[in-house]
């Protein structure tokens, strides 16, 4: 993460294959950004893949095609992943497998707002887009 300092930056941890949160999530921070007036389409949004099995870098880009350019996704082992999360104190486990074989994940669904620093400065949980709009904002302002 310390590559990605410069500009405010916001993480999420999820996965492709989640049916109902990382979508919701992602189809906001994507609001949040055209919605912004422009102000803070050089922030970048980042997707930490809690599935790092099957979220290759292919899988993540892929996945990422529809969002803007400067949404970005992270993947690695399961141990790496877990250390992340670890400091924002975020939660990722995996949930027990079907007949098939088939699996997902439960995880937090906060999304975490990083000044130019990379020093967390606020979470959202099921935050407003205009409450989050207005506190990125003051982040992204700071000089």
């Amino acid at each position: 993460l310390a590559s990605l300092r410069g500009v405010p930056t916001l993480v999420f941890f999820g996965f492709t294959r989640c049916p109902d949160i990382c979508p919701a999530a992602l189809t906001k921070l994507k609001l949040l950004h055209e919605s912004s007036g422009g102000t803070l389409k050089s922030a970048r949004v980042v997707l930490i893949s809690v599935d790092g099995e099957r979220d290759t870098p292919a899988v993540m880009k892929k996945y990422l095609a529809a969002f803007p350019s400067n949404f970005i996704g992270l993947t690695g082992n399961s141990r790496a992943v877990a250390n992340i999360a670890a400091r924002f104190s975020a939660v990722a486990f995996k949930e027990q497998s079907d007949q098939k074989g088939n699996y997902g994940y439960f995880h937090s669904s906060q999304v975490f707002l990083l000044d130019k620093e990379g020093r967390l400065r606020a979470s959202f949980n099921d935050a407003s887009l205009e409450s989050m709009v207005t506190v990125t904002r003051l982040v992204f302002d700071e000089k």
